[in-house]
């Protein structure tokens, strides 16, 4: 499923990938399991095209300490534990709103389709070069998702006391302190996924 296709390519940053679809749902692994022979024959008769899509990097600053936190294909998300926080956004610099709720995601294209598609989210097609900022379950009449270009800084300010998590590609990589920023831009990682005519991307949904 795409869950492997993800382990895969942050194991083998930059390497073209064929994701053949074992599960149910499958928006990175589109060539499904009768059609993995025909697929393997078209790209060995280089019909087959690579399409590629930014990925995310983050990093936290804790008490004016910076750190790397890595890398995600799919999403960069501050999450809540039990009680709702709040949770300020800055776009290049300049503040956005401060958002009482679960947390936020933001997602790249391809993980457009993942968590950000379930908070109600947008799904970014192929292409789209830029980066998705939803808000989960926000406890405010201000809740629209904004699509900002690829090259933005995307800065979350947590702002309780309550207990909220770093999760990168479905992976808590720290908890998260009253204070603690995280800063996401574009990694220089590219997701590369093999893709021949007969895939469809929207006949996933």
């Amino acid at each position: 499923g795409d869950g492997l296709m993800m382990r895969m390519a942050h194991s083998f940053p930059g390497t073209p990938l064929l994701g053949i679809n074992f599960g149910k749902v499958g928006f990175l692994a589109m060539t499904e399991q009768s059609q993995w022979q025909e697929v393997l024959a078209e790209i060995l008769d280089g019909d087959y095209e690579v399409q590629e899509g930014p990925t995310l990097g983050a990093h936290v600053v804790h008490e004016g300490e910076s750190t790397d936190v890595g890398w995600a294909i799919n999403d960069v998300v501050l999450r809540s534990g039990m009680q709702m926080v709040d949770v300020e956004l800055y776009i290049d610099g300049r503040y956005v709103n401060t958002y009482p709720g679960d947390g936020m995601i933001v997602a790249s294209p391809q993980g457009s389709t993942a968590y950000c598609m379930a908070a109600g989210g947008p799904i970014l097609s192929a292409g789209v070069s830029g980066f998705a900022i939803t808000p989960i379950s926000p406890h405010s009449p201000i809740r629209s998702t904004l699509v900002v270009p690829e090259d933005s800084l995307i800065e979350l300010v947590m702002c309780s006391d309550r207990e909220a998590a770093l999760i990168l590609d479905g992976q808590i990589t720290q908890s998260l302190a009253n204070g603690d920023l995280v800063s996401v831009t574009h990694s220089p990682h590219r997701f590369r996924l093999i893709m021949t005519e007969q895939m469809n991307f929207y006949s996933a949904f």
